[in-house]
C-alpha cells in the first residue's frame, strides 16, 4: 500500500470517473454558493445599511447548523447519505432560484431574508456531512490526502474567483441576477450528482437510538487528541475570523465607501492565501500528513508526519 504524492496523486484521483464528476460539480458548487453570499451580503447591507442586520442574517446560516450539527451526522450515518444530498442540492437550487424571483419582482424585506438564510442553515447542516462523507467511497483510503487536498484547492479557489463573478454581475445587472447565476451553478452540480454513480447505502448495523449513537460520537470525539485539536482551531477561527467576512459588506459601503465591486475586491483577496497554500500541500512530493487508522500507512510516512499520527481501531 503506498500514499502517492505530489500531483501524480491527484492525477490517479482524477482517473476516477465519478470522483472527476465530483470534482466538476464541486466547482460549479462552490462558484454558486459565493456567488450567492456576495449577493445576499449585499441585499442585506443595501436593504439597511446596518451592521446589526449582517450579524443577524450571519447567525440565521450558522446556528441551525451549530442546532442542527449533531443529529445530522447521526443521520447520515443511518440513510443513503448520497440520496440525501442530492435531496439538499436540490432544495439549495430551489433556494437560490427563489430568492432571483422575489428579489427581480421586487417584493424582498429583510425579514423574508432573514427567515429563508434560516432554511438555507437548515439544508446546510445536512448537506455538508453528505458532502465530506462522500469522498471515501470515491477514492478510497489510499487516495483519501490528496482528494481532501483537491478539494480545498476547489473551495479556496472558488472563495476567489466566486465573489469576482457576484459583485461584477450586481455591478452590471443587479443582484436578482447574481441570484440567477448563483442558482445556474448550483442547477449544475445537481445535474452532476444526478449523473453519478455511487453506493451509499448504510451497512447493517445495531439499531440503537440517535441520542446513543450521538452520544457515541461526541465521546470519540473526546477520546482522539487530533480531532480535538482540529475541533479546538475551528471554533477559535469561527468566532475571531468568520464574523470579518459576515461583516465585509458594512466595511465596503461604510468604510471603504465602495459598492458591490468592493465586496467583491475584498472577498477575493481573502481567499487568495488559503488557495496557495492548498496548491502547495497538494504538490509535496515528500508525502501527505493524514489521519489515519492503519498502521501500514503509517509506516510508509515521513517520520517527522508519522509522529503526529494519532491511531484509532476501525469502526
Amino acid at each position: 500500500m503506498k500514499i502517492p504524492g505530489g500531483f501524480e496523486s491527484l492525477r490517479r484521483c482524477l482517473q476516477i470517473r465519478d470522483y472527476r464528476l465530483y470534482v466538476i460539480g464541486s466547482i460549479s458548487h462552490g462558484l454558486g454558493v459565493w456567488t450567492l453570499r456576495v449577493g445576499m451580503g449585499w441585499l442585506a447591507w443595501q436593504m439597511t445599511e446596518s451592521t446589526a442586520w449582517l450579524g443577524g442574517i450571519a447567525m440565521a446560516e450558522t446556528a441551525p447548523t451549530l442546532v442542527l450539527a449533531l443529529i445530522a451526522g447521526t443521520v447520515v450515518d443511518r440513510i443513503d447519505y448520497f440520496k440525501l444530498m442530492r435531496v439538499t442540492q436540490a432544495l439549495s437550487c430551489a433556494f437560490a432560484a427563489t430568492l432571483a424571483v422575489l428579489t427581480l419582482a421586487g417584493v424582498m424585506t429583510i425579514w423574508l431574508l432573514f427567515f429563508m438564510t434560516i432554511f438555507r442553515g437548515c439544508l446546510l447542516a445536512f448537506n455538508r456531512p453528505s458532502r465530506m462523507a462522500l469522498i471515501y467511497p470515491l477514492v478510497g483510503r489510499d487516495l483519501m490526502a490528496p482528494a481532501l487536498a483537491l478539494g480545498s484547492i476547489i473551495f479556496n479557489g472558488a472563495r476567489f474567483i466566486g465573489p469576482a463573478i457576484g459583485g461584477g454581475v450586481i455591478v452590471a445587472w443587479g443582484i436578482g441576477w447574481a441570484f440567477v447565476v448563483a442558482a445556474a451553478f448550483l442547477l449544475v452540480y445537481a445535474m452532476v450528482l444526478a449523473a453519478m454513480r455511487v453506493s451509499t447505502e448504510p451497512q447493517p448495523r445495531e439499531k440503537r437510538s440517535m441520542l446513543a449513537e450521538t452520544m457515541e460520537g461526541l465521546a470519540y470525539i473526546r477520546g482522539h487528541g487530533g480531532i480535538r485539536t482540529q475541533l479546538a482551531i475551528l471554533i477559535v477561527v469561527g468566532i475571531v475570523a468568520k464574523p470579518v467576512t459576515d461583516l465585509l459588506p458594512g466595511f465596503a459601503g461604510k468604510v471603504f465607501g465602495l459598492g458591490a465591486e468592493g465586496l467583491a475586491m475584498l472577498l477575493t483577496f481573502h481567499g487568495m492565501g488559503a488557495t496557495a497554500a492548498a496548491i502547495w500541500l497538494a504538490s509535496r512530493s515528500s508525502g501527505l500528513c493524514v489521519l489515519s487508522g492503519d498502521r501500514n500507512v503509517a509506516s510508509l510516512m515521513r517520520p517527522s508526519c508519522r509522529r503526529g499520527v494519532q491511531m484509532w481501531p476501525r469502526r
